[in-house]
Order: C-alpha cells, then sequence, then structure tokens
C-alpha cells in the first residue's frame, strides 16, 4: 500500500521535473548544455512510464489494446515517447503563447481540414459536420477545427463555453482572439432543458449557413454514463462483438442533411499533424463510424488515443 502510494506520487512528480528539464533545454543557449537536458527530460519519461506500468490506468489500457491490437507491441518505452511529447506541447501551448512553431503548426493543420472541409462540400454538395477522434488532445482537435473556418463553430461537448474560455484564458495557449471567440462549446451533459435549446439553435443556424458544427466520434459509454442515461446510447457491432456509441453521431447528419468528415490530430515526429479520413454520408453512418473508430483504433496512432483506461472499452452496459 506504501509502496502503490509513493509510485503514485513519484509518477506526478517526475513528469513536472522532465517539464523542467525541458523548459531548461530551450533556456540554454549551448547546444551541447541543451541536448543534455532535452536527453535527461526524456530519460525522465521513461522512469515515469515505467513507475505507472503497474499502476491500475496502465494495466487496463494495455488489456484493451492487447485485446485489440492482438500483440504486445506499444508497451512501457513506446507510451515513454509519448509522455515526453506531450510534457514538449504542454509546455508549448501553456507557457510560450508567442511560441511561432507551434503556432504555425495549429495553422497548417486548420489549413488542411479547411481544404478537406471544401473538397467534401463540393464533391457532395452538402454541408460538412466535423467529427474527430480522441486522438492525442481533444482540446487541439477543437482549436485547430476552429482554425479551419472564419464562422462560428459550435462543439457539442462535456464543458459548457464559459468553462471552455476560463480554461484557456487560463492556459495561455497560442491562438487569434477571433479564432477562440469564434468557438462556441455546447454542454450536451448539462441541464438537458439547457443544452436542448442551444441545440435547436445550433441546429437552425447550421442549416442557413450561419456556422459549423463540431462532435467527437467516439467517446466512450463509461466516460458520460454518470451523466447520460442507456437510451443516449445505441448498439453497433465494433471488433467482432456488440458495442455501445453515443446516438449523437449517428443522428446529427440526417437531421441537419449533412455528411461526416472523421478526422483527427497526434504527435508525429514531434509535431502536430492533422489526418482527414474518408467523409461519411447520412444513410451509412451504422455502418460506417464503427468501422472508422477501428481502423484508427488498429493505425499507428492507437498509442495516443485518450481512452484506452477505460475498462469497459465501448462495451458498457451500465
Amino acid at each position: 500500500m506504501y509502496f502503490k502510494f509513493l509510485s503514485l506520487f513519484l509518477h506526478g512528480k517526475v513528469k513536472s521535473i522532465a517539464l523542467i528539464n525541458y523548459i531548461m533545454s530551450l533556456l540554454m543557449r549551448n547546444s551541447i548544455t541543451s541536448f543534455l537536458f532535452l536527453l535527461l527530460s526524456y530519460l525522465i519519461c521513461i522512469v515515469n512510464s515505467l513507475l505507472g506500468f503497474n499502476s491500475v490506468m496502465r494495466r487496463v489500457s494495455r488489456n484493451n489494446r492487447r485485446e485489440v491490437l492482438s500483440d504486445e507491441l506499444r508497451q512501457s518505452f513506446f507510451d515513454s515517447i509519448i509522455d515526453y511529447e506531450k510534457i514538449k506541447i504542454k509546455y508549448l501551448s501553456h507557457y510560450a503563447k508567442n511560441n511561432k512553431s507551434l503556432k504555425n503548426q495549429i495553422a497548417n493543420c486548420g489549413s488542411v481540414l479547411e481544404s478537406a472541409i471544401k473538397n467534401v462540400s463540393e464533391k457532395t454538395g452538402s454541408k460538412v459536420i466535423l467529427m474527430p477522434m480522441h486522438i492525442f488532445s481533444d482540446e487541439f482537435a477543437c482549436l485547430i477545427a476552429a482554425h479551419s473556418t472564419d464562422k462560428r463553430l459550435w462543439c457539442l461537448s462535456n464543458v459548457g463555453n464559459n468553462g471552455w474560455k476560463k480554461n484557456w484564458n487560463r492556459s495561455g495557449c497560442p491562438y487569434d482572439d477571433n479564432v477562440i471567440d469564434n468557438l462556441y462549446l455546447i454542454n450536451v451533459l448539462g441541464n438537458e432543458s439547457a443544452s436542448k435549446k442551444e441545440i435547436v439553435s445550433m441546429m437552425r443556424s447550421f442549416k442557413r449557413g450561419a456556422g459549423e458544427c463540431l462532435v467527437f466520434l467516439d467517446a466512450i459509454p463509461e466516460y458520460t454514463a454518470q451523466y447520460l442515461k442507456g437510451n443516449k446510447f445505441m448498439k453497433v457491432s465494433m471488433f467482432n462483438k456488440v458495442a455501445l456509441m453515443h446516438r449523437g453521431p449517428f443522428k446529427l447528419p440526417e437531421s441537419l442533411n449533412a455528411v461526416i468528415l472523421p478526422y483527427y490530430v497526434h504527435i508525429r515526429l514531434g509535431m502536430l499533424k492533422l489526418e482527414t479520413l474518408p467523409y461519411i454520408e447520412a444513410q451509412d453512418v451504422d455502418r460506417e463510424i464503427p468501422k472508422t473508430v477501428e481502423k484508427v483504433l488498429i493505425s499507428k496512432v492507437s498509442n495516443q488515443w485518450m481512452f484506452w483506461h477505460f475498462s469497459s472499452f465501448f462495451y458498457y452496459n451500465g
């Protein structure tokens, strides 16, 4: 028991030490000293992963991945790489608001998404609903989407607009004021009457072309079960088993007469990258949404998915 407590305590402290070393590497002008601090930061991240290797969350995560991926890949060493990259991006986003590199990465990803939206819209003649997956960071997925349009972007989320603005203003994340002002979050897990009014208003505005809509594709039932009742979920087939997914992504395309554009933001070689997936038309959502989630979860970015640590995976029956 004491060892477990000590391990959890150190697990949190080690991340802080790694962050400090990364900051020091940026401050050092001597290239050798800077490299040594970077190396130390990464080695600390490996220690961090090893400390958390036997934590409940890591064990559940490994079991889920082993069942889905059918192999032993992406163990502690690979997790340490992601830990290091998360620490680096966290520092740049929270403490280096004017960091040109990260600003450019966000803007570039926004341009890629903007181009994809335009292509899908021209090809189908329909409006496009953005549906990101929880790869690496849900916040960056929303922020990059806001860079893809100069209109209002409504995001159906588990936090309200006031909470969102407060968090981003406090973090000092690199964004342009007009971008963050165009982003509006609707808390679908809050007051049911209030959220329903906001959703109806959003749908009317979306249909007349006054803005864009974003909803996450892959939130698992266990994550939101404490807020939503079972009738908000629907049964699908995923990895050859009966699974549950949120109804929203399946119902919105028909209600809004729109197509879905799935995408995700991930880290590759220390840089933020955006990948778009094939668009999905309203009549195909029941079959294609689960297949899209399956495709991403067995891909090279699977160890950046944020929900592996939920023991139910998509099979929650509560």
